[in-house]
């Protein structure tokens, strides 16, 4: 019994020191607040070319846990599809990690998965970290990204870039979570 409960114990604190700063990567709730998403266009492209193509949904079908992922698909060719989170405080000296799912269905051979994530220092430029993820179609590729602020650090703020297209991609379990 008392192993029992020093077990539940050791799980609750666990569960409680990994804070997610983005609770809502599930997309179960059928919202991607706060993030918002953003297509790049080609260098010199004309706008009115890259009318229409891009669609990005909340679905049932294709998702890794839960009963539902984000679908972005982009049917022109040369852009890349930009999710971004906006800035979180953040504690200085801890351990952070990025992490996502995602289930390349259709893509360029030109395609990228990559991140941006930017230590925010107020009134200076920050420290800026750019990890990149696997494009291996067919399977569900799993990116993670480690990361530990320092004293003068306040924000964290997070952009993935997907892409080029055409593309089809899955997203699920999008984390941001402090470690420690």
């Amino acid at each position: 019994m008392k192993k029992t409960v020093f077990g539940i114990l050791v799980l609750l604190c666990i569960g409680l020191c990994a804070a997610e700063l983005y609770p809502a990567g599930s997309f179960e709730t059928n919202s991607i607040k706060p993030l918002w998403l953003r297509r790049n266009l080609p260098k010199g492209a004309n706008k009115a070319d890259f009318a229409d193509g891009f669609t990005w949904k909340i679905q049932g079908e294709k998702f890794l846990s839960g009963k539902q992922a984000l679908l972005l698909e982009d049917k022109k060719e040369g852009c890349t599809i930009e999710l971004n989170l906006p800035a979180v405080p953040c504690e200085a000296g801890k351990s952070y990690e990025l992490s996502f799912r995602y289930f390349i269905e259709e893509s360029n051979p030109k395609m990228k998965v990559s991140a941006r994530v930017i230590l925010a220092i107020p009134g200076q430029r920050g420290t800026y970290m750019f990890p990149t993820g696997k494009t291996e179609a067919g399977v569900w590729n799993e990116f993670k990204f480690p990361f530990k602020t320092t004293e003068a650090h306040k924000s964290i703020g997070v952009t993935i870039w997907l892409g080029a297209s055409p593309c089809k991609v899955y997203v699920d379990d999008f984390s941001l979570v402090q470690k420690d």
